[in-house]
């Protein structure tokens, strides 16, 4: 059926992306994946029976009409209820595709964590970036979370391949325990087993207003004299 396919469209979408995403999201779709199958195998007997029945005429076919008329609203396995809860949950299609954008190959998710500290320590020699991300900024401030995901995507691509940069995307949705969480989508930088910026963009834009201005007011003094 429609409803089927499109469901499975859905699970298959969600498959390769599994780890990356929250256990409480999963199982809702878990339960509605076991759910359908035995919905569809209720209706499919249901139906079955029903055809029988009038085959032998111990039922009128106005009931199998009846049932018809009344599949979209009342089976679970109806088109509609299926639309329904996509719709419910399309914070997981976001989600997937945010992953997408900041690390299609998936290189740069971390699915354990203790602590961002140990990230940090554990690059103690290294440029740190990390990418925090999280369904609840998206939905507060999504030209915010858009402006910092480019940003990261920006770094990754100017630094070149031999350095010691390295990158990393946190989720917040995946990792809720963590007592270290900024308030917005931000990117930290960190050096030495220390952040040195908690919000590497905001900082970066401050400096380059800050060189704008040196240059402008040297400029104007060089003029003067």
């Amino acid at each position: 059926s429609v409803a089927t396919r499109k469901f499975n469209d859905f699970l298959n979408e969600v498959k390769p992306w599994e780890q990356y995403i929250p256990t409480d999201w999963l199982k809702v779709i878990k339960e509605r994946k076991a759910k359908h199958a035995g919905d569809e195998l209720k209706t499919q007997r249901q139906m079955a029976s029903l055809l029988e029945k009038i085959r032998v005429g111990t039922t009128e076919e106005s009931e199998m009409e009846e049932l018809i008329d009344k599949f979209d609203i009342d089976n679970p396995c109806s088109e509609l209820s299926i639309d329904r809860f996509l719709k419910e949950n399309n914070h997981v299609k976001t989600k997937i595709e945010t992953l997408k954008k900041v690390s299609p190959d998936r290189s740069l998710l971390l699915t354990q964590i203790d602590s961002i500290d140990d990230i940090i320590l554990n690059f103690y020699d290294n440029e740190v970036y990390l990418l925090h991300i999280c369904e609840r900024w998206s939905k507060k401030n999504k030209r915010n979370m858009l402006k910092q995901m480019r940003f990261f995507s920006q770094l990754k691509t100017k630094e070149p391949e031999n350095t010691n940069s390295i990158f990393r995307v946190i989720d917040h949705d995946l990792h809720s325990d963590l007592d270290e969480r900024p308030e917005d989508c931000v990117v930290y930088y960190a050096t030495h087993g220390s952040i040195e910026s908690h919000d590497f963009l905001h900082d970066s834009l401050g400096k380059f207003v800050m060189s704008e201005k040196w240059f402008s007011i040297v400029g104007y003094c060089q003029k003067k004299n």
